[in-house]
């Protein structure tokens, strides 16, 4: 058992605390990052900017478009899989714990559920969510419901001298 978060601040912090609580592991994956927005990065997307990132409507419309410097959904969820399929190649059949963001898990679920990006729904995803699938996909999600993280778990700081080790 291990637990793996993106390699950015806010996932690693929050990976930091189940780590120490769980006393398990915690391996930092850069291929777990949020998507690569170019240009747009830290700026509000609203209905028009999303539009330029190839979601219309609250599904995906275009894979293949990009804002100016950043990624396309379907680059960035081949990336999410191919990361998701290592860990399953490295680690299978341990338990893992992944802390991550919220398109990372918008494309693990559709790896699991074996769908196609174009069409696929881009639907909101809670800080905190907690999402359990199996894997390798078995054509779904164990549990396909979000459910809250122990508000207790989140406000413990982690002991003195424990950090994450290096990425998988």
């Amino acid at each position: 058992r291990l637990v793996v978060a993106s390699d950015l601040l806010r996932a690693t912090e929050t990976a930091l605390i189940v780590a120490t609580r769980l006393k398990l592991p915690l391996l930092r994956d850069p291929d777990l990052r949020e998507r690569n927005m170019g240009t747009l990065e830290g700026q509000p997307v609203g209905r028009s900017a999303s539009r330029m990132l190839g979601i219309d409507d609250g599904r995906v419309s275009d894979a293949d478009r990009a804002p100016e410097g950043g990624e396309t959904l379907r680059d960035f969820s081949k990336r999410v899989q191919d990361a998701l399929r290592r860990l399953w190649r490295v680690h299978a059949p341990a338990t893992v714990v992944v802390v991550t963001h919220g398109g990372v898990c918008r494309m693990a679920r559709l790896l699991a559920e074996s769908g196609a990006i174009r069409g696929m729904p881009w639907s909101d995803v809670d800080n905190g969510a907690v999402w359990i699938a199996s894997w390798p996909p078995l054509g779904g999600w164990l549990e396909a419901q979000d459910l809250a993280v122990e508000a207790q778990l989140l406000d413990e700081a982690p002991p003195e001298g424990v950090g994450p080790t290096e990425a998988v």
